[in-house]
């Protein structure tokens, strides 16, 4: 609502804020259409919150609709891996709040090394 006011200027920044409550509402599919449609014209996958919150989007997308799942899983998957590669400095803490510990290989990748100290 507050986003139709003015949704080319957004001068309260609600793209910042959006898909935080698009994902907690459990709008996944409103979501995923608002991503589509908005991308276009913004750019949305080059903010981080939106390209890692689609990949999420999705996934739940295909817990929801198991006859779509494989389909839409993919989705997710394609999405998830472009939010790693444009913004990879989001993996570390992504493992560390889901309790998992990140390979040799990861741990040793300069990049990773430097985003620790």
């Amino acid at each position: 609502m507050i986003l139709s006011l003015d949704p080319v200027i957004d001068p309260l920044g609600i793209f910042l804020l959006i898909d935080f409550y698009a994902i907690k509402a459990r709008q996944f599919s409103w979501f995923i259409s608002f991503f589509h449609e908005y991308e276009k014209s913004r750019n949305l996958i080059q903010l981080p919150n939106f390209a890692y919150s689609l990949a999420l989007a999705y996934f739940h997308h295909s817990q929801e609709n198991k006859n779509e799942s494989e389909e839409l899983e993919a989705k997710a998957d394609e999405y998830l891996q472009k939010a790693l590669i444009m913004f990879p400095g989001i993996l570390l803490p992504l493992m560390d709040k889901c309790s998992i510990e990140p390979d040799v290989e990861i741990s040793a990748e300069s990049f990773f090394i430097y985003s620790q100290l």
